[in-house]
């Protein structure tokens, strides 16, 4: 069980970073985003200034591989000038406007099929 120190800094911290990053803000602006039931999406803490992170992987894919999606709002980890996800499949970066979220889609599916298609050395 955490400590009431611990307990509070992370409260005050968590408040902090509510309100720097604009959440409220963002939950309206964040689209819902329909993945093919094949997908295994796994939501994972965002890391370095991104917003929202997940990882995308489908059952043919070997083991260790996905696909990391995020989304920066901030241009904190891009320059592209307004909010944008950005994609990256191991090899390759794509970035699409946060409205332009089934295009993005679309790519998380190109990347899906060549790293299933992808075989160990």
């Amino acid at each position: 069980m955490m400590d009431r120190d611990n307990w509070h800094k992370r409260l005050d911290t968590c408040s902090e970073m509510e309100d720097l990053f604009e959440w409220d803000k963002w939950m309206k602006e964040i689209p819902f985003l329909n993945f093919p039931s094949h997908w295994q999406v796994k939501i994972i803490p965002p890391v370095t200034w991104a917003i929202i992170r997940f990882r995308i992987r489908t059952d043919k894919m070997q083991e260790g591989r996905s696909i990391s999606v995020y989304l920066d709002c901030y241009d904190m980890l891009g320059c592209v000038g307004e909010p944008y996800w950005e994609i990256y499949d191991g090899d390759e970066c794509y970035r699409f406007l946060l409205k332009n979220h089934q295009e993005m889609l679309d790519q998380i599916a190109v990347c899906l099929e060549i790293q299933e298609n992808v075989k160990s050395d």
